[in-house]
């Protein structure tokens, strides 16, 4: 995602979505 801003909230519901994880936790990095 390099240059693209991308909320973290949006990132976990996807991986938690496709993966079918219970929790997910994503940190945003600058």
């Amino acid at each position: 995602w390099k240059g693209e801003n991308v909320a973290t909230a949006e990132v976990e519901a996807v991986i938690s979505n496709i993966v079918g994880l219970r929790d997910c936790v994503v940190y945003g990095v600058e």
